[in-house]
């Protein structure tokens, strides 16, 4: 009987051994891929933040200084993000390079993308984000399933196919649109290009509480310095609070968090004698890092003045070109991952409005990428209706003379 129960003993002993040595190997590889998951997102961030740096500058440097620009880097990262699932060849390498994904894998970016994406959309109650992705084809255009599925298991791309020449089209792609921005971006397309055969978009909206509210019975009216040495006259809210604060040899700055979240708008105002535009050409992640570093609380007295303004509909081909995606506006791009036929991006159009007052801000962006297929890449078939006023002429074809010419603006039978 001694024997058995030391038998039983010793096994019972050796599995719990063997259990806790497997949990023990168990937690250490969870640990790791948590750990290393961390890193991979990370490192999308990083690239995502290096983007939307060198995309402002550029931006800024192609606008009148007296220009507000207001734009969400993210909002286009996505939306390229889409288009470059349907890329190929030295197109996929123009877009790994802008969109700094050198050092990241194809699958670690787009596991990252989902990740951020839950991340960001899953916010407290004080701030509301919504990130929307959809895709809209032209009725006969065959989208490869293959770029539909990737897009939409790791962007929750919406997909829906469209009669491109019906004029209800537009309407049904800005009510999108509308929805997804609160009604904040309104009438972003105006016309379908006759050889559009696929839109990608981004949509993103923001409602965020300020933390620390402003009382609009201190509000007051101020001057506001512009660039061009003149001033006006606006609107300041004013309150006295704990803030995060830095200053450096370019500028001071100052967190306003949002309501029980990790949102925060950051407000830097550059020193005397020192640009805006300058501070953003010294917008990089070595720099970035090392100024949150630099943030310590203080008691702050801040006036900032009460702001709202829609920026858009900015065309951003060339700069977007520059940073080294020309390749997949050229006549010669690779799309072939995408659809049958030649295909290019004709444009990349952005939209964005903010608005800041005592309570907190919203803000909304969405981003447009116009897929268009080329002389040569196949039998698109074109519909020309001729349904408003119109121009005519009567001509010579040996000598190129026009014998006649008119304008008919309303069609009649005598």
């Amino acid at each position: 009987m001694k024997s058995i129960v030391s038998f039983a003993t010793l096994t019972i002993f050796l599995f719990l051994s063997f259990s806790c040595s497997e949990k023990t190997k168990d937690d250490d590889e969870n640990r790791k891929i948590l750990t290393d998951q961390v890193e991979v997102k990370s490192a999308l961030v990083n690239s995502n933040n290096e983007f939307a740096f060198e995309f402002f500058a550029n931006l800024l440097e192609d606008e009148n200084e007296e220009t507000n620009t207001f734009i969400s880097p993210l909002s286009v990262y996505y939306a390229l993000a889409m288009a470059y699932n349907g890329a190929d060849g030295a197109t996929k390498d123009a877009f790994i390079a802008t969109l700094q994904w050198n050092n990241l894998s194809e699958e670690v970016v787009l596991q990252s993308l989902l990740d951020l994406y839950n991340q960001l959309v899953e916010t407290p109650s004080g701030v509301t984000l919504e990130i929307a992705n959809s895709m809209w084809s032209k009725e006969g255009f065959e989208v490869k399933q293959s770029f539909i599925d990737v897009n939409q298991e790791y962007l929750n791309a919406e997909v829906q196919s469209l009669d491109f020449y019906d004029p209800q089209s537009v309407d049904i792609i800005n009510n999108w649109i509308e929805d997804q921005t609160n009604d904040m971006i309104q009438d972003m397309l105006t016309s379908i290009h006759p050889d559009a055969v696929l839109y990608l978009i981004n949509a993103i909206y923001f409602n965020g509480l300020w933390k620390y509210q402003f009382a609009d019975t201190s509000n007051y009216e101020g001057d506001f310095r512009l660039s061009n040495g003149s001033s006006k006259t606006v609107t300041y809210m004013k309150q006295q609070e704990d803030f995060n604060y830095m200053q450096n040899d370019l500028f001071s700055a100052v967190q306003l968090p949002y309501n029980d979240t990790n949102f925060y708008m950051m407000v830097m105002l550059p020193n005397e004698e020192v640009s805006a535009n300058e501070v953003a050409r010294e917008l990089t992640i070595v720099n970035w890092d090392n100024w949150q570093n630099d943030f310590t609380t203080r008691e702050v007295e801040l006036s900032l003045p009460k702001f709202s303004f829609s920026y858009g509909i900015k065309e951003l081909k060339e700069v977007l070109a520059d940073m080294g995606l020309a390749p997949a506006f050229s006549d010669g791009a690779n799309f072939s991952e995408m659809g049958e036929g030649r295909l290019k991006i004709n444009s990349v159009k952005h939209k964005a409005r903010v608005e800041v007052n005592e309570e907190g801000t919203e803000a909304a962006a969405v981003t447009v990428i116009e897929i268009i297929i080329t002389s040569g890449g196949g039998s698109s078939k074109i519909r020309f209706q001729v349904n408003k006023p119109f121009l005519f002429a009567i001509c010579e074809k040996q000598s190129n003379a026009i014998v006649f010419m008119g304008k008919v603006v309303e069609p009649v039978i005598d």
